[in-house]
């Protein structure tokens, strides 16, 4: 190599350095400080595994933020664990737990549908730990509410559809109750992804909440209502005029994390 190629490598990888620095530097304008950086734990709905918030914990993690999405007892890639002893209690345990051995604090808990039942629970139990808490078109129990008390909009986000729940599938198998093809219509899931949408334990819905009142201490609460979800809307009237409730109403599915991942994640930042 003579030295004239040798100096036109060397203008290249300098340049190229340079560019590769000031890329770095524009994105590490996105991340937010140490001093503001959030903790979210994320829980899922009914049917659901932490694959719905996929897209949401990766902005989140982009920005700066720690992100816990968790999977509950019995479903998605847990529902090879499904049984009968599978409850409410059960489900909060799982997010009392997830908070507890991780050792995370000043915690924002976004809980989504059904989700909003055993987040409630676990934010009662652990409410020292809890900054802000964040429902996404969900279920917001008071105590002594199951889902199947909450459920009164026939064919709607979450429960079983009307008349009683399933019972046990023959051989043996632990009752559950399999998300309804229709709502699966309705939220626009992909024919080639309704195979991760797996049956909900019965208990989770037939276990009443109970609940001491330590959740009504967090300082900090938001709500987001869906238009769409007629069985949600009475949480949105409560709470929209309540200076102590951030509260936003939007168009659109159900399944908002997985149909407008940015949106989503700007909200929960809004309301963390």
């Amino acid at each position: 190599m003579n030295k004239r190629d040798f100096l036109k490598l060397s203008s290249g990888a300098l340049a190229a350095g340079a560019a590769f620095a000031s890329t770095n530097a524009k994105a590490q304008v996105c991340r937010a400080p140490d001093s503001e950086s959030k903790t979210f734990v994320l829980v899922p709905g009914a049917w659901c595994g932490a694959f719905v918030y996929d897209e949401v914990a990766s902005i989140l993690r982009t920005k700066g933020h720690t992100v816990h999405a968790l999977t509950l007892s019995g479903l998605a890639e847990d529902s090879h664990r499904l049984n009968n002893e599978i409850n409410l209690t059960t489900h909060i345990t799982d997010i009392v737990n997830a908070i507890k051995f991780h050792e995370l604090d000043n915690v924002v808990l976004v809980s989504h549908s059904y989700g909003g039942v055993p987040a409630t629970g676990a934010a009662d139990r652990m409410a020292e730990r809890i900054s802000s808490l964040v429902y996404l078109d969900a279920f917001l129990p008071k105590d002594g509410d199951s889902v199947l008390s909450l459920s009164r909009v026939p064919g709607s986000p979450e429960g079983p559809p009307p008349g009683p729940p399933p019972g046990p599938s023959t051989g043996g198998a632990p009752a559950a109750f399999p998300m309804p093809t229709a709502m699966m219509d309705e939220f626009g899931i992909p024919q080639d992804q309704r195979w991760r949408y797996t049956p909900t334990p019965i208990g989770t819905g037939s276990e009443p909440i109970s609940l001491t009142g330590a959740v009504d201490g967090i300082a900090k609460k938001a709500y987001l209502w869906i238009r769409s979800s007629p069985l949600f809307q009475g949480n949105y009237d409560n709470y929209k005029d309540d200076s102590s409730w951030y509260v936003e109403a939007w168009d659109g599915g159900h399944m908002m994390m997985i149909d407008e991942p940015q949106k989503t994640a700007d909200f929960l930042l809004r309301a963390a």
